[in-house]
């Protein structure tokens, strides 16, 4: 995958720099970062929520198809995010995006596990074989 993306056509000194990190492994910092700007222009969006659920359908294409993930734990660990109803064991992250998705009195946290579930379902299952499961 490196060579394909020219990562590896890099010199060594710029490869050490823009580092090897995946999707799957940046999602958090996208959650995190996502909640701190959402918390001071004191919106989610429709646009942000879309966003999301888009970079987590990449995370597992990408564990899936370029790590070579196995089994359920990768679905899980991406889709794995959005509104919680207990605190209990959260770190200070975790409770930051929770609170993003209690917006509007929890209808922000409706809305974007309704566009997860969708996405998960277009990663899940294949339009032309719904019985088919493509990953």
């Amino acid at each position: 995958m490196h060579r394909q993306m020219g990562f590896s056509g890099l010199p060594a000194a710029q490869q050490m720099y823009w580092g090897n990190i995946s999707l799957r492994e940046g999602l958090k910092e996208f959650m995190v970062l996502s909640s701190w700007t959402c918390a001071f222009n004191d919106e989610v969006s429709t646009l942000w929520m879309e966003t999301a659920t888009n970079y987590m359908v990449q995370s597992v294409l990408e564990a899936y198809r370029c790590e070579g993930a196995k089994g359920i734990d990768a679905l899980n660990e991406c889709f794995s995010w959005g509104p919680t109803t207990s605190q209990d064991g959260l770190d200070d992250d975790e409770a930051i995006v929770n609170e993003m998705f209690g917006g509007d009195d929890g209808s922000v946290g409706v809305l974007f596990e309704e566009m997860k579930t969708e996405a998960l379902l277009e990663v899940c299952f294949s339009p032309l074989d719904p019985g088919k499961v493509p990953l």
